[in-house]
């Protein structure tokens, strides 16, 4: 059954917390409303004729919720139980494909995993057998329990990290893959909406009461917080002078940051044949110019690079030598680089130098402008934020500082920036994210908004998050009750069709259905999208039921027909691109094959007994 808490978005961080825990797995997989025949009344779910128990699993179960501090119940309607025991299905159809395709940890390396496991249990005085006597007792195995557990564990880890890092896949696996993703099926469904399930018997006032009870967090005013910015603009604070005086002594000081390393005006020539650079070379060398020689020996204007300025380090040691040892005039080339051969001629020779104080006394100005005024910054900011800490408020430090103060209410986690533009919206989300990590009314460190403004939070109030009294809400109670009791109705009265119609017990035709050919993983317009992908899963002819959230309703339906493509080939395209996707998306790929490689039964009726039960008596 599908309740408010989850369309409404309650708890679902607890998903986060699942997969801290290790019970959800990789692929998150809706089991929902799958009925299938193949299992026993104790049995959660098959896997090609492997039983998941009941029992076993409610033990696993009730340990993750309890750690989770989530009832039962409640972890049914989130989907969270679902979800547990789809990890287990996954476990089981790789330990599975595992043992098909032959893949098998040697004992040698099961019994170096066995040593590292009895390590804390040894001493001087305890010998390897006293200590994996030591270790079973403790986690409540035998030898050759343990021999298998890690077997089936290691030989599930090789399977997946294989899968997992596309190093390599066979050509079987591909073919399956490809054969898969390209598969049709002709189905017979019949759609019955929630809404058209009739309530027998209006609520009472207690049964809302308790409803209520039950989701109080769905019908909750949220928290707000009262809260005070101050805004400084550093725009306003003043700036130092800086004189020539203070120029000329920073430049004095720092002469050797003016340094102009010795440097070589020249022309060049870039040509990717020896013998043409060879002779451009003596042409120049005879007289020509180097623009003229390049555009009649190669007949390409483009390979002359014309004239540039290099220092020493600017150049490729292989040229950087030979120019630098040359003189003004000198004809250097060619000279071989990874880019072709180099035919240069210096022009002219500079000598190192220091810059002079008049052309970069601009420079300096604004740099030591920009010290100054951040020192100055640093320091107003360092005197507020000392003062606040003291005690002092921000309205009675606008007076010596350019503070602007402005106070938000009733601000939620979710307010939006107000439409009279005090705040942009950038500006304003930064206020929210740090007016809820406010532990008390202590203002906060001052903070960037732009280059010349700065921000600082004081939270002047919280109102923790309340229920809204019953009356006020009881309408909105009533028809999420409503909707929730015809969801649970459906859901029982589609159940009970499925088993008489597996039974023989009533003709599919009753329920009027309809067929769609050709149904791809694609979709069809005429069946909603979140149960596509179970008909795709579904054995041919067998009746299952699917829940529609997106239709609000349950679909009753049948395979009619498979069609896999025929000859399905493998080109280097297909390879590339399933190996490439492999450790991602390859390996959802790969389970969603081994539920139809393995069949898979789900008895969701269990399920809903076992832990939706106390939904069921509380309505």
């Amino acid at each position: 059954m599908l309740l408010r808490s989850m369309r409404k978005g309650f708890l679902s961080a607890i998903f986060l917390g699942l997969l801290v825990l290790g019970a959800v797995g990789l692929i998150f997989s809706d089991w929902h409303g799958m009925f299938q025949n193949g299992y026993s009344k104790t049995d959660v779910a098959t896997v090609d004729g492997t039983p998941i128990k009941i029992a076993e699993f409610n033990s696993r179960v009730t340990n993750i919720l309890r750690q989770q501090q989530i009832p039962a119940a409640a972890a049914y309607q989130m989907g969270l139980i679902n979800n547990i025991l789809t990890s287990e299905i996954f476990d089981i159809l790789v330990k599975k494909d595992a043992a098909t395709l032959g893949v098998r940890v040697e004992d040698r390396i099961i019994a170096e995993q066995i040593k590292n496991l009895i390590t804390p249990y040894k001493t001087d005085k305890v010998s390897d057998k006293d200590a994996l006597k030591k270790f079973l007792e403790t986690q409540g195995m035998s030898e050759k329990q343990l021999v298998a557990a890690l077997r089936d564990d290691m030989t599930s880890k090789i399977l997946k990290s294989t899968i997992s890092s596309a190093s390599y896949v066979p050509d079987a696996l591909i073919s399956s893959i490809q054969s898969y993703r390209g598969m049709t099926k002709n189905i017979e469904v019949a759609f019955i909406p929630n809404s058209s399930i009739a309530v027998k018997a209006a609520p009472s006032d207690k049964d809302l009461e308790a409803y209520y009870a039950e989701r109080t967090v769905d019908f909750m005013n949220p928290e707000s917080r009262d809260v005070t910015v101050a805004i400084l603009d550093t725009s306003k604070i003043a700036k130092p002078t800086i004189s020539d005086a203070d120029i000329k002594a920073s430049y004095d000081e720092n002469k050797d940051k003016f340094a102009v390393a010795a440097s070589v005006d020249v022309e060049q020539s870039l040509i990717d044949d020896e013998a043409k650079a060879k002779a451009v070379a003596d042409a120049v060398k005879g007289g020509k110019s180097m623009s003229d020689a390049v555009k009649q020996i190669t007949g390409d204007a483009k390979l002359y690079q014309g004239k540039n300025n290099f220092s020493k380090d600017g150049l490729p040691s292989e040229i950087a030598t030979p120019v630098f040892a040359a003189k003004a005039g000198d004809v250097i080339g060619p000279v071989k680089s990874a880019l072709g051969f180099h035919v240069i001629k210096l022009v002219a020779f500079k000598e190192a130098s220091t810059a002079s104080f008049d052309s970069v006394k601009d420079k300096i100005r604004k740099e030591l402008e920009d010290e100054k005024s951040g020192n100055a910054v640093y320091d107003v900011t360092s005197a507020i934020e000392d003062r606040l800490a003291n005690g002092e408020t921000y309205e009675s430090l606008t007076k010596e500082y350019p503070l602007t103060v402005t106070t938000l209410k009733s601000l939620h986690r979710d307010t939006k920036a107000d439409k009279t533009g005090t705040f942009e919206d950038k500006d304003f989300q930064k206020i929210l994210t740090k007016a809820y990590s406010l532990k008390d009314s202590t203002p906060s460190e001052m903070s960037d908004f732009s280059a010349n403004k700065l921000y600082s939070i004081r939270t002047d109030k919280i109102s923790p998050a309340v229920a809204k009294p019953f009356a006020e809400v009881k309408s909105e109670i009533l028809k999420d009750w409503t909707a929730d009791k015809q969801e649970q109705d459906n859901l029982l009265s589609a159940q009970k069709r499925v088993d008489d119609l597996v039974a023989g017990k009533i003709n599919f035709d009753t329920l009027k259905p309809t067929t769609i050919n050709n149904l791809s993983r694609t979709g069809n317009a005429s069946l909603a999208k979140d149960v596509t992908e179970r008909f795709m899963s579904a054995e041919k002819g067998k009746f299952m039921l699917a829940v529609s959230r997106e239709k609000g309703g349950i679909y009753i339906g049948r395979v009619t027909a498979v069609t896999l493509p025929k000859d399905v080939k493998i080109d280097d395209a297909s390879r590339k691109s399933i190996e490439g996707n492999i450790a991602d998306a390859g390996y959802m790929a790969y389970m969603e094959s081994l539920q139809t490689k393995y069949p898979v039964t789900i008895n969701d009726a269990l399920l809903a007994r076992t832990y939706g039960k106390a939904q069921s008596d509380s309505e």
